[in-house]
């Protein structure tokens, strides 16, 4: 279990349901608790088996994309030093979608092994993502009940190379958002970079949210200047940054035509409509926005 990385007094292990439990935590009023389908089917991550007009997952995908690269890009700057096992905390866990990327692409192509954390505040979505995706070869998977606009500290002797926190903020209330990033800054290394995203609400015309059932349990999104305005004074500088937007908003882009037929002479349809989704397109003006950040 690599339980030499938890500190035991925050947490205590439940042998049941094999999960760390945080002290005094008694269960949270998570909306985000609502089932989604066949969304832990590994069909879900087959680029060639993606419904071509479902605008969430063609995004879902995206941005567990663009996350395993910002990871590997950090990776590869510490290989020259170690290759050491890398400890990434997930922050609103789910489904262990990040993990089962990150099996399904990052092992083929030598990147580390991991000592995959995650953290979440219903027991059902743990359970059910540790079931589905198993872990791969020399991998660690560990996994906490925690409310995590509480005190979290994981890891004693090591923290975090990686802190993800996607598609979550926008579950919490705006004025517990300081928390989440202490809790973000007390448990990741100096050195480690926050990968973090969430919809930009559309404020500026009267077009519909773009996925229809996508508002369920968001208590409060943030746009694109409003966090980054915040993320800087709670002292995180941002590395990197994206806009994502779905299908129905580039696929009639007469602009993007050339750019389509051009590459679609080369790839398969899904890579090139994920390519599609980020190009050329400021966070601004994008319908989720996605940070890298590091530490000041």
């Amino acid at each position: 279990m690599g339980s030499k990385f938890i500190f035991q007094g925050n947490f205590s292990y439940d042998e049941e349901k094999k999960v760390h439990v945080q002290d005094g935590f008694t269960g949270a009023k998570d909306s985000m608790a609502h089932e989604t389908g066949d969304v832990t089917s590994p069909e879900i991550y087959n680029p060639r088996k993606v419904r071509v007009f479902n605008s969430f997952e063609y995004a879902q995908q995206v941005r567990y994309m663009i996350a395993l690269n910002w990871m590997r890009e950090y990776f590869n700057e510490l290989a020259a030093k170690n290759k050491k096992r890398r400890q990434v905390l997930d922050l609103g866990c789910s489904y262990s979608f990040l993990y089962n990327f990150w099996r399904s692409n990052g092992n083929y192509f030598g990147w580390p092994k991991l000592h995959y954390h995650g953290v979440d505040a219903n027991i059902k979505r743990i359970m059910r993502g540790r079931e589905t995706f198993i872990p791969k070869r020399n991998d660690i998977l560990t996994y906490y009940l925690a409310d995590i606009t509480k005190p979290i500290a994981l890891m004693r002797e090591v923290k975090a190379d990686v802190i993800v926190c996607m598609e979550t903020i926008e579950h919490i209330p705006k004025e517990k958002a300081s928390k989440l990033i202490s809790n973000i800054r007390n448990n990741l290394k100096k050195s480690g970079i926050i990968i973090m995203s969430s919809p930009n609400p559309k404020k500026h015309s009267g077009e519909d949210f773009v996925w229809k059932d996508s508002q369920k349990g968001h208590i409060y999104e943030w746009g694109f200047f409003e966090i980054r305005e915040f993320l800087e004074k709670k002292k995180l500088e941002i590395v990197d940054s994206c806009g994502i937007l779905p299908v129905r908003n580039y696929k009639n882009e007469t602009a993007y035509t050339a750019i389509r037929k051009r590459l679609s002479r080369y790839l398969p349809s899904s890579m090139v409509n994920n390519i599609l989704c980020v190009i050329d397109y400021p966070p601004e003006c994008s319908k989720q926005w996605m940070f890298k950040l590091r530490k000041d």
